[in-house]
């Protein structure tokens, strides 16, 4: 196969045409494979430098998005295999962005913990954790537990001070909201009854 022209096109890419077909490739293969009109190229040879190519490209947007925000092995595994991307290019890709940091699951763990650990209970977290990938291992190691002091915030958020007894019912909701933000059942039961304690003690000291 013999180059007989090479176009360069937008955004670091260019259309290599031989005398039997044309790629669009990414521009770093100019230097790696020292393209030139007028080259001669083996058919493994150019198969190599479009498997090249395709590892340039995925490495490139996987990057990006990252860059964005970070995201876990699993999260970048299914973006480049919705832009259908090779399986070993897409394993060769994210065993470099390992080896970079650009990917790393135990500090996205420890991270998004500390992201959320005043918004949601430990389970609501590790659910959330495993639906984005991570494996047991990863979780377990950080260090969660519940914030008593953030749920017991999140009840005065939500219900106030006005409240003049807290009766079977209110109790049953307050856990079940609890419940929804991810709170262990022990925790849930310590700032529920101190809720009921303190608003107890607000009623009796306002009517006496």
């Amino acid at each position: 196969m013999i180059i007989v022209k090479i176009e360069n096109l937008k955004r670091n890419r260019i259309r290599v045409i031989f005398d039997e077909e044309s790629y669009v490739l990414n521009q770093k293969l100019m230097i790696d494979y020292y393209l030139y009109p007028g080259k001669e190229m083996g058919y493994e040879e150019v198969a190599s430098m479009v498997h090249k190519g395709q590892y340039f490209d995925a490495y490139d947007k996987a990057v990006n998005y990252i860059a964005y925000q970070p995201r876990t092995r699993f999260e970048v595994r299914n973006r480049m295999k919705k832009e259908e991307y090779d399986k070993s290019v897409i394993n060769s890709v994210l065993d470099a962005l390992i080896e970079e940091k650009y990917i790393d699951d135990k500090q996205y763990a420890l991270d998004y913990y500390e992201s959320y650990r005043r918004k949601y209970g430990v389970f609501r977290i590790v659910s959330n954790l495993k639906g984005k990938g991570m494996n047991e291992s990863e979780i377990e190691s950080v260090q969660m537990e519940d914030d008593e002091e953030v749920a017991y915030g999140l009840l005065l958020k939500k219900y106030g001070e006005d409240i003049d007894e807290i009766g079977f019912e209110i109790k049953g909701k307050m856990s079940k909201y609890l419940s929804q933000r991810g709170f262990a059942f022990d925790t849930i039961k310590k700032v529920v009854n101190r809720y009921g304690n303190e608003i107890s003690e607000k009623f009796q000291h306002d009517h006496f």
